[in-house]
């Protein structure tokens, strides 16, 4: 296992969430207020939608991290 890998599972465990694919917005909400809380901004879109899936507020500039998925969110 990579040291990537490792922390990923790190990030995972802290969140309290459990699986790898097929996020929706309660998952990236528990990434937000746990693993990433007062440190990165998540900013999820949907390709082609005018407005963010989710977006977390603003902690400032280059603290931010937008995620994708081309097909929308569960």
């Amino acid at each position: 296992m990579s040291s990537e890998d490792e922390e990923d599972d790190m990030h995972d465990d802290a969140a309290g969430v459990a699986k790898n694919q097929n996020f929706d917005y309660s998952d990236i909400e528990k990434f937000q207020t746990t693993v990433f809380a007062a440190k990165l901004q998540i900013i999820a879109i949907v390709k082609d939608q005018a407005t963010p899936y989710f977006a977390s507020p603003y902690v400032g500039k280059k603290n931010d991290r937008h995620i994708s998925r081309a097909g929308g969110w569960s």
